[in-house]
């Protein structure tokens, strides 16, 4: 089937405790387009071969709790305006990223845009590098990363461009 939760702007909407697994057609297992605090809480994405969590446009939307694997991008996380730097403020908070027996072993997750928030989560047994991030004013902060990059020789954990307007993001403690 499609994507298993699509919202276009929602808001104040909790999705918590679920499993989503084996989702091949759509354009994420959850696909969320200019929301506003809509929440997953505690679910589990797994085993799908379209994108687990999708998050853009809107504004305060994001992932808790969450264990998201096998999977061939994990969670994007896009919104915010970079020509006035107003955040959008989605997050990925105290959640679990892995590939444990997929056939696609990068999987990824991508920031954009402005004032996204990857704070206290567990990622690790990537074999590429697995975080990408773009654009302004992000904060990456208490995450514990590894395992991560072995089958290539030039990658890292986070790769933030080379990007000349990718300007005030914070990296700390991780």
């Amino acid at each position: 089937g499609g994507s298993m939760v699509v919202g276009r702007n929602a808001s104040h909407v909790l999705i918590e405790g679920l499993v989503f697994q084996g989702v091949s057609s759509g354009r994420a297992v959850v696909d969320l387009e200019n929301c506003t605090s809509v929440v997953l809480a505690g679910c589990v994405v797994r085993k799908s071969s379209r994108p687990g969590v999708v998050i853009n446009g809107g504004s305060a939307c994001g992932i808790q709790s969450c264990d998201l694997y096998d999977l061939p991008l994990h969670l994007q996380l896009s919104g915010g305006d970079t020509k006035t730097l107003q955040a959008s403020k989605h997050f990925a908070t105290n959640s679990h990223f892995t590939q444990v027996d997929a056939t696609d072993l990068y999987g990824r997750i991508s920031i954009s845009g402005v004032g996204q928030i990857f704070r206290n989560n567990l990622v690790h047994h990537f074999s590429g590098q697995v975080m990408v991030v773009g654009g302004n004013d992000h904060l990456v902060e208490r995450n514990e990363l590894f395992n991560i990059g072995y089958a290539e020789g030039d990658g890292g954990a986070i790769y933030s461009g080379s990007q000349m307007w990718s300007w005030g993001n914070v990296y700390r403690q991780n």
